[in-house]
């Protein structure tokens, strides 16, 4: 819930979670329209440990914001293929998975991040990556970060993402 303050000569309150007041000569001349978000989970599983699979932000544009996604399977077990490759491909399905359940493509990312227990071999088969995003005219900007352990030890590489429409 949000209070406008009495400087702002505006009244009332706004029950949404987001609000941009554009101010001009400490005197407010615009409100941005309201914001609400809606949670995507195609697969449910990941209810039952505390989190959604992505969330969109709907307002003058949407964004959708993904979990980190990784190569288990629909039901949250893991992936038969523990290479790589395999889970390179496995993860960007599900990713795809994701964003169409949502109503979004590839095509809408506009930020991945990776994180990689084997990050020397993410990039030695990133041409798996290349070739998918070049599939779907997506180039979004990308991080790769090395790391420790991910849910999973036999998991080597997760996908967080960020699409706009």
């Amino acid at each position: 819930m949000l209070h406008f303050s009495a400087a702002t000569k505006l009244s009332g309150t706004m029950l949404h979670r987001f609000c941009i007041v554009v101010m001009e000569n400490s005197t407010p001349i615009a409100v941005s329209s309201a914001q609400t978000h809606r949670r995507i989970n195609p697969d449910g599983w990941t209810l039952n440990v505390g989190y959604s699979q992505a969330v969109e932000v709907r307002g003058d544009q949407k964004v959708l914001y993904c979990a980190g996604t990784t190569a288990l399977d629909k039901n949250g077990q893991l992936p038969t293929a523990l290479d790589i490759r395999s889970q390179m491909t496995a993860t960007l399905d599900n990713l795809e998975h994701v964003l169409d359940a949502a109503g979004y493509g590839l095509t809408d990312l506009v930020k991945v991040t990776i994180y990689s227990t084997a990050a020397e071999q993410v990039l030695q088969n990133m041409d798996i990556l290349v070739t998918r995003f070049q599939e779907h005219d997506a180039l979004p900007t990308a991080t790769l970060i090395g790391a420790t352990l991910l849910a999973y030890p036999e998991l080597l590489i997760e996908i967080e993402a960020t699409a706009v429409r």
